[in-house]
């Protein structure tokens, strides 16, 4: 495995964004050379052509831009995360911080805050989607009082709450699979298939049942809002989780059950409470109002949540 470094990364990161090497060196306040020697190590590293030149000018390969979006995703990340624990010192106490995966977070989960909000005049909430990872970060940190990340993230310092939910199959109205009560991965033999691309373990699971199946793979996106975004347009089919499929439900896609079962719920994390405490969440300095607050929106949320766990009569997924 290529053993790639920070200040690599960071040097590659200002070329792409500025462009040339005299000016990622001046943004990062280092010499030319050093930029220059920065990139050809990470090359070698990598084994990736990522610059070319034309010129004066620096072009980036195709190698070169697939690198920079796992790159720039990183860094967003952790510039997320960064800035909203800024946000959280300027904020009160009063305030419910949570922490979530993109599914939730863009989608289900803000639909609910405003429900639960209108009950409970001064209180602020503050949510930011995150990977699993950083959600699990911002919590052990103390920087959201509540996090939703993906089934199978595991901390011995962390309580866990799963809730499984079934994955879906999406096509465009009309499709010859709307004829179907349930799809199983052979069905989609020969058609185009949008597919999430790979880091997730969702992504994983759906890889591998539809493993020996002989598809047009064109289109890879990130979150199955966006696969379910394409299937609206006509791009072909897909396999999603039934939260973004529900979302989409009206906006002329068909969604049936998926067989076999593929779990693409999601589980809440809180820190576990340390022995002697005596508080809901293990924090002695946090008042209990708060803890109240965070573990009633926790039961607000999952009874809400219910209805997706089962699509397998698809009342709530009319046909196409």
């Amino acid at each position: 495995m290529a053993r790639i470094t920070q200040k690599q990364i960071e040097a590659f990161r200002a070329v792409m964004v500025v462009g040339s090497m005299t000016s990622a060196a001046n943004l990062l306040l280092i010499s030319q050379p050093a930029i220059s020697r920065l990139i050809r190590d990470l090359e070698a590293e990598t084994r990736l052509p990522l610059f070319s030149r034309r010129g004066n000018t620096l072009v980036p390969t195709p190698a070169a831009l697939a690198f920079a979006e796992e790159v720039d995703s990183s860094f967003i990340g952790l510039e997320r995360i960064a800035a909203f624990a800024e946000e959280l010192r300027q904020e009160s106490i009063g305030m419910l911080r949570i922490a979530a995966i993109p599914t939730l977070a863009r989608g289900l989960l803000a639909q609910f805050i405003v429900p639960f909000m209108s009950t409970r005049p001064g209180v602020g909430v503050s949510i930011v989607s995150l990977t699993s990872r950083l959600v699990v970060e911002a919590v052990s940190r103390g920087q959201a009082d509540l996090g939703y990340t993906a089934v199978g993230v595991n901390r011995a310092d962390f309580s866990h709450h799963a809730s499984e939910l079934q994955a879906v199959a999406v096509f465009p109205q009309g499709h010859r699979l709307a004829g179907r009560r349930v799809i199983e991965p052979g069905d989609f033999t020969g058609e185009t298939v949008v597919m999430l691309r790979p880091g997730s373990l969702f992504a994983a699971r759906v890889e591998v049942a539809l493993s020996g199946i002989q598809r047009d793979v064109r289109f890879t996106v990130q979150t199955s809002h966006e696969a379910c975004a394409l299937i609206a347009a006509g791009a072909g089919v897909a396999v999603v989780d039934p939260m973004a499929a529900f979302d989409f439900r009206d906006k002329g896609i068909g969604i049936r059950p998926f067989r076999p079962h593929l779990e693409s719920g999601f589980q809440s994390i809180r820190p576990l409470e340390p022995s002697g405490t005596g508080t809901t969440f293990g924090k002695t300095e946090k008042p209990r109002l708060l803890d109240t607050l965070v573990q009633e929106f926790h039961d607000f949320a999952m009874a809400r949540l219910r209805v997706y766990s089962d699509p397998g009569d698809c009342e709530i997924f009319p046909d196409a």
